[in-house]
């Protein structure tokens, strides 16, 4: 270790930051092929060779070679049924990064991510991510995708995925990625739905006031 990188973990102040200066020091060890795609990878909630080729075009033709290599880093996990991950920790701290420091490359790969999973969006998982990117980068967007497939999942009482679905839209609402106040409330509201058909009235209530007050700001 060098003197520069002990420095700065002596000077920092929380776990996040320390965690942060050992996470970016170790990115800084990869080939920047590798490097770009971990910054990819991060932004879907799952990746494959065709998920990493479709977010770094420019590197469609080593793409199954990087995900290859992906897998032997330590930060990076078998999500079955559907490629790997990174796992939370490290991928948090590299979104919020990604988010506050690479903005531009942040909208271009949540936006490379939409178009990706809106093509192949037959399975209720993608349908998930494709909303999960489009709620941040569709600036007009009146939600009629988030409406049109709540209500779908609500009246056939499909619970279980209505409540994903609105459990990873809150993840860029939390994270404030949305600037959509209309895209807040319904998100809210659906979530309402999702508790109220488990019986959970209080947890209903509260979503329910929540998209409430964005609904009044609207009207605002």
């Amino acid at each position: 270790m060098n003197n520069l990188f002990l420095e700065k973990l002596a000077k920092a102040q929380t776990e996040e930051e320390r965690s942060w200066i050992v996470t970016e020091s170790f990115l800084l060890t990869l080939s920047p092929e590798l490097a770009a795609a971990v910054w990819a990878a991060v932004v879907p909630h799952w990746f494959n060779a065709e998920i990493l080729a479709a977010l770094r075009p420019e590197l469609l033709s080593t793409s199954s070679q990087l995900y290859t290599e992906l897998q032997a880093l330590p930060f990076v996990e078998e999500f079955p049924g559907r490629g790997h991950n990174v796992h939370d920790l490290t991928r948090n701290l590299m979104l919020k990064h990604l988010r506050q420091e690479r903005r531009d490359e942040f909208i271009t790969l949540s936006q490379r991510a939409a178009e990706y999973f809106g093509s192949t969006n037959e399975q209720p998982e993608t349908q998930i991510e494709w909303l999960y990117h489009l709620i941040v980068v569709d600036r007009e967007w009146k939600g009629s995708e988030l409406w049109d497939l709540a209500q779908n999942w609500n009246n056939n009482f499909r619970v279980a995925e209505l409540e994903s679905l609105i459990t990873t839209l809150l993840e860029q609402i939390a994270a404030e990625q949305v600037d959509n106040t209309l895209v807040i409330a319904e998100v809210y509201y659906w979530g309402g739905k999702a508790k109220f058909q488990v019986y959970r009235a209080k947890e209903a209530l509260e979503r329910y006031e929540v998209g409430l007050a964005f609904y009044c700001d609207i009207g605002d």
